[in-house]
C-alpha cells in the first residue's frame, strides 16, 4: 500500500518528505519552511499523491460554520467573537476547496473522513463528509464511494467490507432519495441497518444544527 508522510527537525527548520509507492519505489526530500509550502509542485510527491489515499476531513470545519449560520438563522445574534470565527472559517475552507481540486486533478484517491466524534465535529456527521466531496468537485458516486469502497481499500479490507456482496460485512443506510441525483438525500435517513439488525435511531443528521 502507498505511502507518505513529513518528519520535522527538532527546532522546526526543516522538512523531510518521504515517500513509499505500490512498487516498491521510495524516495524522500528535505525543503525549508518556504519550500515546503510549494512541496505539491515536485514531480515526485505528485506521483505519490496519486498512489496514495488522501483523507481531507472535509466536514470537520464545515459543520461548524452550519452551526454557527443556524444559530443566526434562529434569530439568535453571534457574538463578536463567533462572527470572527465564522469569517475565518470561510476563509479557510475556500483555501481547502482549492487544494482539494488540485489534488483530485492530480489523480489523487479520496476517503471520508472520520464517523467518531473530535473537536467541534459531532457525532452524526459522516454525511457532510461525503456530501463535501460532491460540492467539492467529485461525482455523486465517486463521493459515495469514497465513504465505501474506497475506504475498504485504504483499509486493506476489501474483501472484507465496502460493497454489497454475498459473504461480506456490512452496514446499510435507507435514505427517503436518489443521492446520485441529489447527494444531499443522504441527510434524510429512514432507516439503519448493522449487522442485519435495525437500529433504533432518536436523531437525524444534523440533528446538533436546531
Amino acid at each position: 500500500m502507498a505511502s507518505a508522510g513529513i518528519r520535522k527537525n527538532r527546532n522546526g527548520t526543516r522538512y523531510q518528505v518521504w515517500w513509499r509507492l505500490d512498487d516498491g519505489t521510495q524516495g524522500s526530500k528535505t525543503f525549508d519552511s518556504r519550500g515546503l509550502a510549494r512541496a505539491f509542485k515536485h514531480e515526485l510527491l505528485a506521483q505519490a499523491a496519486a498512489n496514495a489515499w488522501v483523507d481531507f476531513t472535509i466536514a470537520q470545519t464545515w459543520v461548524r460554520i452550519l452551526a454557527l449560520e443556524a444559530k443566526a438563522e434562529r434569530g439568535e445574534a453571534l457574538s463578536g467573537a463567533e462572527a470572527a470565527e465564522r469569517e475565518r472559517l470561510v476563509r479557510a475552507r475556500e483555501g481547502r476547496a482549492d487544494h482539494f481540486r488540485r489534488l483530485l486533478s492530480m489523480g489523487v484517491r479520496m476517503v471520508s473522513g472520520s464517523d467518531s466524534s473530535w473537536g467541534r465535529y459531532p457525532i452524526g456527521g459522516f454525511q457532510y463528509e461525503v456530501i463535501g466531496h460532491a460540492d467539492w468537485g467529485m461525482s455523486a458516486m465517486d463521493a459515495l464511494l469514497t465513504g465505501t469502497q474506497n475506504a475498504a481499500q485504504c483499509l486493506g479490507l476489501e474483501d472484507r467490507i465496502g460493497t454489497l456482496e454475498p459473504g461480506k460485512q456490512a452496514d446499510v443506510l435507507v435514505v427517503e432519495d436518489d443521492p446520485l441525483r441529489d447527494i444531499r438525500a443522504l441527510l434524510n435517513v429512514r432507516e439503519v441497518f448493522q449487522a442485519g439488525q435495525r437500529v433504533p435511531r432518536t436523531h437525524q443528521p444534523g440533528y446538533w444544527l436546531t
